[in-house]
């Protein structure tokens, strides 16, 4: 802790992002900073310095912040500021000078930390913080308790007051309590204005695990001569991706368990990486070994939060690989012939079961911004020969958009420009032969 400490208040501008994440998880609480003042919870370490652990990981030999008492969430807790102020808190907002959070504000003074708390500042409110996903939670949380509140002979609020409360703003004393609803659609109007004006960094998309193998007996030798476990990281877009910065783990619980060094795959293009727990045999060496009996592997984002790309698998067998066809798609594979750095096979350990009218559609990107491919698959390699059903439903089963109509492919892709359509969770269904796939997509 005194170490810790002392990172803190007297690491060199230089250097502090560095020793920091030397000693702490500070992803984590990036992203917890990002709650609490999305949610105006002053009564927190950036506000009143309560309600949180600093607790100390054997197994990372790091410090983790650890949130607790988020009851005065949604600016019930005022610090003396009054409801416009606490509407229209800054993204960047901090304590006075005379009560100092030296750990925020430096934090906020590194231009590498601040990107990633504006980049999990944007995730949360275009994924979580929204009226679609909180608002049905609000209603289905109010009546499970509403027996209970009912019942309460000893509640400060009415009945009424209940109510009124879930959906506006009401009264109390010489303030008022933000309603539920009313809090989450305000703040995110304002919020949105204020994040307009940064410009925030794109998230990784487009790389996948393709191919592992977690128990490599005689398949291929790393650098030094040793046959170790290897992970292939696939780049499915059509621009190169430099790594720096992300991070690949085979713990949920520690996404920031090995980061990536300064190295580009091309588009199209794979990197092998040595998952053989041996730091010293050379940067592409992780700090970890795969499990043969299973485990969760993932890639995730600077910001250590979201997972690029992830998966959980079961016990592996000697020097069988287990990786997508076609590549980066979701139909998974086990290969009696690996292809480690190399497009993956069809022929595979479970081929036989494979037929001739095999069919498989791959999006990339996946959230999609504004545009994204659909890219067609098939046994023989020639969707272009197939007649194809393309269609766009939302969440609710309704159609969206037919993008074919038992047309022929051209090219065994297709570039979709989303326009006007709004954001969210959609399904994309493709027809072919009797086939019919269905995958989920997000506009973001």
């Amino acid at each position: 802790m005194v170490n810790f400490i002392d990172v803190i208040n007297n690491s060199s501008a230089e250097d502090f992002s560095d020793n920091l994440q030397e000693v702490f998880h500070v992803q984590n609480f990036l992203f917890f900073s990002a709650l609490n003042n999305l949610f105006v919870n002053l009564d927190s370490y950036f506000g009143s310095g309560h309600n949180y652990y600093v607790y100390h990981r054997s197994d990372t030999d790091k410090f983790i912040h650890i949130p607790w008492d988020c009851n005065e969430t949604f600016a019930n807790f005022t610090w003396n500021m009054n409801p416009y102020q606490l509407m229209h808190l800054p993204i960047f907002w901090e304590n006075p000078p005379n009560q100092p959070r030296p750990l925020i504000t430096r934090i906020f003074d590194n231009e590498e930390l601040r990107d990633l708390y504006l980049m999990d500042y944007q995730f949360i409110l275009e994924n979580e913080f929204r009226e679609d996903i909180l608002f049905p939670r609000i209603d289905e949380l109010a009546n499970l308790i509403r027996p209970a509140v009912y019942e309460d002979t000893l509640k400060m609020f009415s009945n009424e007051l209940f109510e009124q409360n879930l959906e506006e703003d009401i009264q109390f004393m010489n303030g008022i309590i933000f309603g539920l609803k009313s809090f989450i659609t305000a703040r995110r109007n304002i919020i949105e204005d204020q994040l307009a004006g940064f410009n925030i960094e794109d998230r990784t998309e487009g790389l996948f695990i393709n191919e592992f193998m977690a128990k490599n007996e005689s398949v291929i030798a790393d650098e030094n001569g040793d046959y170790e476990d290897w992970v292939e990281i696939y780049n499915a877009n059509d621009f190169s991706v430099n790594l720096e910065g992300l991070f690949l783990t085979d713990d949920a619980q520690t996404p920031d368990k090995w980061q990536f060094p300064n190295i580009e795959i091309p588009a199209g293009s794979f990197l092998l990486i040595w998952t053989d727990n041996d730091e010293e045999d050379g940067e592409l060496h992780t700090n970890f070994k795969l499990s043969a009996s299973g485990e969760y592997l993932a890639i995730y984002n600077r910001d250590a939060i979201i997972p690029v790309d992830s998966l959980t698998f079961g016990e592996q067998e000697e020097d069988i690989s287990y990786g997508r066809f076609p590549d980066g798609s979701e139909q998974w594979e086990f290969f009696e012939n690996p292809t480690p750095g190399n497009a993956n096979s069809f022929t595979s350990f479970d081929s036989e079961f494979v037929h001739d009218n095999y069919f498989e559609i791959s999006l990339f990107p996946n959230p999609v911004s504004e545009k994204c491919k659909f890219v067609f698959y098939s046994a023989k390699n020639e969707p272009n020969n197939a007649n194809v059903s393309l269609k766009i439903y939302n969440a609710k089963g309704q159609l969206v958009q037919t993008l074919l109509e038992d047309e022929k492919i051209e090219n065994n892709s297709l570039v979709w420009n989303r326009g006007n359509i709004c954001s969210g969770v959609y399904f994309y269904q493709l027809k072919t032969d009797g086939i019919s796939i269905v995958k989920k997509m997000i506009l973001k």
